[in-house]
């Protein structure tokens, strides 16, 4: 069965869409804790990431890292947590969380989005030239 992170990548549903390359797709997650919660996904259905082989973790890690490292500078924040947690959806998703401390990190708090938000924000970090250097 198809998941909602393969059809968001098929382009089936809308994302907020903040980098792709073959392997893997990063969006803003539609219920964030902070401005700029980002997922990173593979390509690939796999439900777990301890199901992933040994090189598409290191794949997955390094793309999150990149992107992590692109959203601290964006938002300005001490640090981008990273939580793999695969609860809501049964495909391997990494969640990048731009913080400022660990009491960000309560998913209990996660809201819906307002799409023309999630729209301002995808634009301030694509439109900043430093993902693309970081990316290359």
């Amino acid at each position: 069965m198809t998941t909602l992170f393969t059809k968001i990548i098929q382009g089936e549903l809308p994302s907020f869409k903040i980098y792709e390359n073959e392997q893997h797709f990063a969006f803003l997650s539609t219920q964030p804790l902070t401005e700029g919660h980002t997922l990173v996904v593979p390509k690939k259905e796999i439900d777990t990431w301890t199901d992933l082989n040994d090189e598409e973790v290191s794949k997955l890690f390094i793309v999150s890292k990149k992107i992590a490292l692109h959203l601290q500078g964006v938002f300005q924040v001490k640090r981008v947590a990273i939580i793999v947690a695969g609860f809501m959806v049964p495909h391997t998703h990494v969640h990048l969380i731009p913080c400022n401390s660990e009491s960000e990190l309560d998913f209990s708090l996660a809201k819906k989005a307002d799409f023309g938000e999630l729209e301002k924000i995808q634009k301030q970090i694509v439109e900043n030239k430093t993902l693309q250097l970081i990316m290359n």
